[in-house]
C-alpha cells in the first residue's frame, strides 16, 4: 500500500524551497535576483506564480533529486534557497502586497484587486502520468501576481539576502 501523501498547509514556519539555476548562482553561495522572478531561464513561458517546493509535502533530499533530474540531467549538486512562509509574507508586505491570514479557511490570502482575494500559496503537484519527473511538493507563491512592476525587483532583492544550499 502506497503511503498517504498530505498537501502542505503553508503555516508561518513552513519551509519553501526555490531551485536556483546555475546562471543565477553568484559568489559565496548567494543567488541573483533573477532566481526570484517568475521567468525561468528555460524555454517555458512565465507562470503567474513563483514555483517552489514545500518541505511539508516531501523531504529536502527528494526535492533535490527531482530538481537534479529535471534541470541538471541527473548530475551535479543542486542549489536551493530555503525560506519560510513568514519570510515570503514579510517580503510581499514590504512590497505593498495586501497579505492576510483568513482564520475561517485557515489560509493565507492576498488582494489581487479591490474586490478579489486569492490564495497566497497554492499546492500544484506535478504528478501527471505523462511527465517523466514528478513532484508532489510542487507549489506556487501566488501573490507575486499582485506585485507592481517596480516592486518585482524589490521583492527579489529582499529574497536573495539568504545564501543557497548545495545538495
Amino acid at each position: 500500500m502506497a503511503p498517504k501523501l498530505s498537501a502542505p498547509t503553508f503555516g508561518q514556519k513552513s519551509v519553501l524551497i526555490r531551485y536556483v539555476f546555475p546562471e543565477q548562482r553568484l559568489a559565496k553561495n548567494f543567488p541573483s535576483a533573477a532566481a526570484f522572478q517568475t521567468e525561468l531561464p528555460t524555454t517555458e513561458k512565465p507562470k503567474p506564480y513563483l514555483s517552489v517546493n514545500s518541505t511539508e509535502a516531501e523531504k529536502v533530499g527528494v526535492i533535490a533529486e527531482y530538481h537534479r533530474n529535471l534541470f541538471q540531467g541527473g548530475k551535479g549538486r543542486v542549489a536551493h534557497c530555503e525560506h519560510t512562509v513568514r519570510q515570503y509574507n514579510e517580503a510581499g508586505i514590504k512590497c505593498d502586497v495586501d497579505i492576510s491570514f483568513d482564520r475561517e479557511s485557515a489560509k493565507w490570502e492576498f488582494r489581487l484587486s479591490a474586490t478579489s482575494k486569492e490564495d497566497a500559496y497554492r499546492h500544484i503537484p506535478n504528478m501527471e502520468s505523462d511527465k517523466q519527473f514528478k513532484s508532489w511538493s510542487h507549489s506556487g507563491v501566488q501573490f507575486v501576481q499582485a506585485l507592481a512592476e517596480h516592486n518585482k525587483s524589490k521583492f527579489a532583492r529582499r529574497m536573495v539576502k539568504q545564501k543557497f544550499h548545495l545538495r
